[in-house]
Formats: C-alpha cells, structure tokens, sequence
C-alpha cells in the first residue's frame, strides 16, 4: 500500500521506509541542516572562527613561552662570551684579506663588492676589535641597543664581504645576531630568581631563535638524505682519523650506523625543541643535542666553534636547576671578577673609558702581531 501527502511519502511498513519518512519530516521541521540549504553567511562565520582559532594558536606558540629573566641573563654571559672568543680567534686570520687572488675579494653576497672601504688586513682586525669588545661588554651587561646594533652590522660584514670566511656558522651567527637586537638584555639579571618571567617583548625574539635553528637541523638533514652519506662514506672525510678509528672498532657497519643516527636525531631535534618544558622529550632533546654537539666538537671536525654555540643555544630550552646552577656559578665569577677589576684599579687607575678602549686595542694589536710572527 502506498500512502502519498504534500510532505511525507512511505513505500510500505518496512524499515527503510520508514527512516526515509522519519528523515524528511525531521528535515522540513528544521531539525537536520540540509547540506543544499547552507547559506554563505553560515560559511563566512566558520571560516571566521577557523582564522581566529589559528590566530589563537599562533599567539600561543609565539608568546606563550616559558622565558624568565634569569634564563636569558645565563644565555646572554654565555652567547656573547663565545662570540668573543670566536672574534677573538678571527685575528690571525686577518693577513689572509692581504693575499686574496688578484686582490679582488669574492663576496657572499652580490653587490658588496661595491662598497667603498673593501676588505683589507686593516678593516678586518678593526672590526674583529671592535667584536670582541662589544661581545664582552654584553657578556658583562654593560651594552646597549645601538651597540647589539653595532656589533650585528660588523659581524655580518665580516662575515658576507669575502668568502675567504669560510666558516658555514657564520651565517647562522649573523641571524642569530639580528634577532638578539630586539632583546630587552638590560631586563635580564643572574640575581632575579628562576621563576621571574621575562617581559613579553622577550618571548617571540627567542622564539624565533629556536624556529632558525629548526631551519637548521631540517635543512642539514635534508643534505644528508644521499646514498653516500647514509653508507658511511662521507663521515670519514669530515671528522679526525682518531674519531673514524674509535667509531670502526664497532663494526663495519658503525660507520653507517653513526651517519644515519645523526640524521634521524637531527630531524627530531626540530619538533622537540618547541615542546612545552613539562613535556620529557623536550628534556631528552635537551640532551641529546648537548651530547651531539660535544661529540660534534671533539670529533675532528674543522667548524670553528660552532659545537660550542649550539651547546649555549641548548640553555634555552635547559631544564629549571640548570639555569638556577648555571646562574649561582657565574654570579660567583663574576663576583670575583669585580674584586680583581677593583684592585687593579687601585693600581692603574682607569677612569675614563677612552682609556680602558686605548689599552684594549693596544694589547690586541700587539697579540696579532706576536700570532703572525709565529706563523700562526
């Protein structure tokens, strides 16, 4: 039997039947949303919320992170003192500038090589000087803005004027710079407690750290996804022979096995560094990459000093008693650097700046004089 309306049509007393009916009358009271009766200002709205839900998210992720005070004072005395070192380190190589093939000067960049004051042995002690005083005046926390300023603007030309800097960290050393310019370092003291939060301006500029050197790891993963590295058979061409002969003694295999554990920590390194610090694989990300990089740095490899900051990097995501450890120990060397500075003033009195700035230069004039007679 077939029983027919104007708005409910069944087929029959069977199931199907009547869930068709129960459908459609439940559909004309407005019960069940049609799919053809979604009008455009129901999709204007849920797009809306889907772009205030990742607007949301983003805030979350850019500013909602755990930086305190305390943390970014260890991480500034520990930054800048291996900038300072590396600066330091850069002044035996400023006689190289002298002897470029031709006396012209490839620079990283295109168009660099237009600038009026080229690179030349004079320019580049000046500004490697010039480095490593301004790195230990942040280190102290005496710097200002324009002088993080200063000191980002002369590493970068150093580094992006000639390609006879060879070293690859540099680059990351230069964003990592420029980032640090729009840190607030005079807020931050190793005598706050642990637990003072850091102001907002802070978090995104570390953030950001922390995003460059996810770049990083993927893109030195992504390098290293090739047949040769995964065999084994580049490893022994960047590390010492020590290193090569210790890692052979586990098998044939270890060399491979090495290669292709590195890649794989590498691109975990990525996520984990962004985890929230109550999360345990941030902290086993904390030290795996330490261990990496220390191995990285007594291996053989000819990288400078980038093993030592990546490790300083780690401190921002470091665990909570390490800062408090690492804060209670420079808080004592610092003490002590202040009773020496006091007396050899007492001996030398420097009051005046311009002095303290003459002798600095003197002495490092007179070092890269004694290195290059060495035949360093």
């Amino acid at each position: 039997m077939v029983r027919s309306s104007d708005h409910v049509q069944t087929t029959g007393d069977t199931k199907g039947g009547r869930g068709v009916m129960q459908r459609r009358v439940a559909n004309q009271k407005g019960d069940i949303p049609h799919p053809e009766s979604t009008t455009p200002s129901s999709k204007h709205n849920a797009l809306r919320d889907d772009q205030q839900h990742l607007s949301e998210r983003l805030n979350r992720f850019w500013y909602a992170y755990d930086v305190t005070a305390s943390r970014l004072a260890v991480f500034r005395v520990a930054l800048f003192l291996v900038l300072a070192l590396d600066s330091f380190e850069q002044i035996s190589r400023a006689y190289n500038y002298a002897h470029a093939p031709g006396g012209y000067h490839l620079p990283h960049i295109m168009g660099m090589d237009l600038l009026p004051w080229g690179p030349s042995p004079t320019t580049m002690l000046t500004c490697w000087l010039l480095q490593f005083f301004l790195a230990l005046r942040q280190a102290c926390g005496l710097g200002s803005s324009s002088e993080m300023i200063v000191f980002a603007s002369t590493k970068a030309y150093t580094v992006l004027v000639s390609q006879i800097d060879n070293y690859q960290h540099h680059y990351l050393t230069v964003l990592l710079l420029i980032i640090c310019c729009f840190i607030s370092w005079h807020n931050t003291s190793l005598r706050q407690p642990n637990s003072t939060p850091s102001t907002t301006s802070d978090v995104w500029p570390v953030r950001l750290i922390l995003v460059q050197l996810s770049i990083t790891y993927c893109w030195t993963a992504i390098t290293k996804m090739n047949p040769h590295w995964v065999s084994g058979d580049i490893l022994p061409l960047t590390i010492g022979p020590e290193s090569v002969h210790a890692i052979s003694l586990f098998g044939p295999s270890a060399l491979s096995i090495v290669s292709i554990s590195t890649t794989a920590l590498e691109l975990l390194l990525c996520v984990a560094i962004h985890l929230p610090s109550q999360s345990l694989l941030r902290s086993v990300a904390f030290v795996a990459g330490v261990m990496m990089h220390c191995i990285m740095g007594s291996s053989g490899l000819r990288i400078g000093r980038f093993s030592e900051l990546m490790v300083v990097l780690y401190l921002l995501i470091a665990p909570s008693f390490v800062i408090t450890l690492g804060a209670r120990l420079l808080g004592t060397v610092s003490r002590m650097a202040y009773m020496f500075c006091d007396r050899v003033s007492n001996i030398i009195p420097l009051a005046s700046l311009s002095y303290k700035i003459i002798i600095l230069f003197v002495v490092h004039v007179l070092a890269y004089c004694i290195i290059h007679a060495a035949g360093v």
